[in-house]
């Protein structure tokens, strides 16, 4: 739970195992933390977590691990989209237990539930309208176009771009299509987010002629978000979008993208003014992902109440509406609040 701590995303192994250190009788709290990590890696690898060669091979490793193939690396992915959201439940839902809390007020202490949803939502029973928009979305994928999604911060981008990559392979005109997510902020400079590409895809890292050849034949929608990351030019060279373009460009080609952004392409990647932008052309006019409208914020807050034995009024469901303007994550935060008054 201390790896996997939100608070602590960005700490080394070295500082969790020092700050954790008083509770472990031994010299050195590193080893003993990275023995823990160890064994709880192999555990996930026999479990469903793909780790690849890494841990098999574990015992023939010498020094670091080449780039991309720590199996920590694999897990601490697998385990922040797929694990932590269910740890972090369990756990509320155990110490408030111990705490001898009532079982209402434990509902209440998960993660604000029901409306405890924060960043990407990946489970479809969590994820609520936006069907107008999947509807053109899939028409637009299935015809072999690559679609921009533009919407300010926390409009639902990020799950909606989880929730292609879930239904899309369910619609009969995609099911011959391969579906992946790349988040760019895990990646870390353009070899890096070749190398995410072609995990992802099943095969040897390359980039370039060598990426377009191991693509023949195959059909991907390539989801990416958070690409504002590209215009850092300290990472990104520019080279990284054209070739994104030769594999995206075409009916045929092997690569349909869907890009989510703050800010539309054309003017996050203006390029040279003497120079074409690498995405410029390749993308029709961009899908805006706004706010719930009254009715469907309304229809959002009684069904997520009707799983619990709390009702809101009218009055107080039309002034969250009203104060947050349907945004959903400013939606969710303050009928938590509204819900939370209710239960404590």
């Amino acid at each position: 739970m201390a790896r996997f701590d939100p608070q602590k995303k960005q700490w080394k192994n070295i500082d969790i195992a020092q700050s954790l250190s008083h509770s472990w009788i031994s010299d050195n709290p590193v080893q003993i933390f990275q023995d823990n990590l160890r064994v709880i890696c192999r555990v996930l690898a026999e479990s469903g977590c793909c780790l690849g060669d890494s841990i098999a091979d574990e015992a023939n490793v010498v020094g670091r691990y080449p780039k991309g193939e720590s199996p920590w690396q694999k897990a601490y992915q697998w385990l922040w989209a797929q694990r932590f959201p269910q740890w972090s439940v369990a756990r509320e839902e155990h110490m408030a237990q111990r705490s001898g809390i009532s079982p209402l007020s434990v509902k209440a202490t998960i993660a604000d539930l029901p409306f405890g949803d924060r960043g990407r939502i990946t489970d479809e029973n969590r994820f609520f309208d936006r069907v107008d928009l999947f509807g053109q979305l899939f028409v637009e994928l299935a015809k072999g176009c690559n679609v921009s999604l533009v919407g300010m911060s926390e409009i639902g981008k990020s799950s909606i771009l989880s929730m292609i990559c879930q239904k899309g392979p369910r619609v009969p005109s995609l099911s011959s299509y391969g579906f992946v997510l790349i988040n760019m902020e895990w990646v870390h400079g353009e070899n890096d987010l070749f190398e995410s590409l072609c995990y992802s895809l099943g095969i040897k890292t390359c980039r370039g002629f060598a990426l377009k050849r191991a693509l023949q034949q195959r059909r991907y929608i390539l989801c990416i978000d958070e690409i504002e990351k590209m215009t850092r030019s300290d990472l990104f060279s520019g080279d990284e979008r054209s070739e994104l373009r030769g594999l995206a460009d075409g009916f045929d080609a092997p690569l349909s993208l869907v890009i989510a952004s703050r800010t539309n392409l054309d003017l996050l990647f203006p390029d040279s003014p003497v120079m074409t932008s690498p995405l410029a052309g390749l993308f029709g006019r961009p899908y805006m992902v706004g706010n719930f409208t009254p009715e469907i914020a309304s229809q959002f807050l009684r069904k997520r109440l009707s799983e619990t034995e709390v009702e809101f009024t009218e009055a107080e469901i039309q002034r969250l509406i009203s104060e947050t303007d349907g945004h959903p994550a400013r939606l969710q935060q303050a009928a938590a609040q509204l819900y939370r008054s209710y239960t404590n």
